[in-house]
C-alpha cells in the first residue's frame, strides 16, 4: 500500500444550525481536533462528542470557508474517539474543515 502524507491543518466549523438537538442542550456536541497530515488516505479526529447519532464530515477549503465534501465517517450518541475519517487525498487542500451533522 502507497502510503501518502500531506500536511494539512484540520479546521473545526461549528454551526449551530446542523445541531437542532444542540441548540435545545447547548455545548453538549463538539469537535476535538489537531494538526496533523493526511496518512495512507486519511484523518483522525480525536474526540467526537454528538447530541444523537451522526456523521463526522471532512470538507475542503473554498475561498477562505468550508467547500466539497471529500470524506465522512458515521459517529455514535455521545463521546466517540479517535474517528478515522477516509478522504479522497487527490481533492485535499492545505486546510480542511471537520463539521458534525447530526441525524434529525
Amino acid at each position: 500500500m502507497k502510503r501518502t502524507r500531506f500536511l494539512v491543518a484540520i479546521g473545526i466549523l461549528l454551526t449551530a444550525a446542523l445541531w437542532p438537538l444542540a441548540a435545545q442542550d447547548s455545548g453538549a456536541s463538539s469537535v476535538s481536533v489537531d494538526n496533523q497530515g493526511v496518512i495512507d488516505a486519511r484523518v483522525v479526529i480525536a474526540k467526537v462528542v454528538s447530541s444523537g447519532p451522526g456523521w463526522l464530515v471532512v470538507h475542503t477549503q473554498a475561498d477562505g470557508k468550508p467547500g466539497p465534501v471529500i470524506g465522512y465517517s458515521v459517529v455514535g450518541n455521545g463521546v466517540n474517539l479517535n474517528v478515522v475519517v477516509a478522504v479522497a487525498t487527490k481533492r485535499v487542500t492545505e486546510k480542511l474543515y471537520a463539521m458534525l451533522h447530526t441525524d434529525a
